[in-house]
C-alpha cells in the first residue's frame, strides 16, 4: 500500500506531465471571447450546443462543476486532466499520452473528480476499507 506522501508525489507527478501534454498539443483549443467567456473547439463547431441547451452557448464540458472559475479550472483535478472528450480524434498524439499515465495513476487516482487533497484523503479511505490499488 502506498503512503500519503507517496501518494501525494504520484499525483502531482502524472498532474504535471499531463499538463506538459495539453500545453504542448491543446488538443481542447480553447479560447475566450471578448466578454470573457470560455469555449473548445467541440462547442465552437456543434449545431447542437455542447451539454448545454443553448446552441449558441460554446461552454466548456466542465460547466457546472464547482471548481470551474473565471479563469479556468480553480483546482488540480487529476481526474478532469486524463480525460479527453470523444471529439478529439481517436488518434491524437495525447490520448497515448493520457492512457499511459492512466495506467501510471492507477484506476482509482484517475477517475475521482476531485481536488488533490479530496482526492488523495478519498484514495487512502478506500484503500482502509480494502478497496485496492
Amino acid at each position: 500500500m502506498m503512503s500519503k506522501s507517496k501518494t501525494s508525489k504520484l499525483y502531482s507527478e502524472v498532474y504535471a506531465e499531463a499538463q506538459a501534454a495539453f500545453d504542448k498539443y491543446k488538443p481542447c483549443q480553447i479560447e475566450i471571447d471578448e466578454n470573457g467567456k470560455a469555449s473548445c473547439f467541440a462547442s465552437r463547431a456543434s449545431d447542437e450546443g455542447y451539454r448545454t441547451s443553448d446552441p449558441s452557448s460554446g461552454e466548456l464540458c466542465c460547466i457546472g462543476c464547482k471548481y470551474l472559475g473565471k479563469n479556468g479550472c480553480k483546482v488540480k483535478c487529476l481526474g478532469c486532466k486524463l480525460y479527453l472528450c470523444s471529439r478529439i480524434s481517436a488518434d491524437h498524439p495525447i490520448r497515448i499520452i493520457l492512457a499511459k499515465l492512466r495506467q501510471k495513476a492507477g484506476m482509482g487516482m484517475s477517475h475521482i473528480r476531485k481536488s488533490k487533497k479530496e482526492s488523495i484523503k478519498f484514495l487512502l479511505e478506500w484503500r482502509e476499507v480494502g478497496g485496492g490499488w
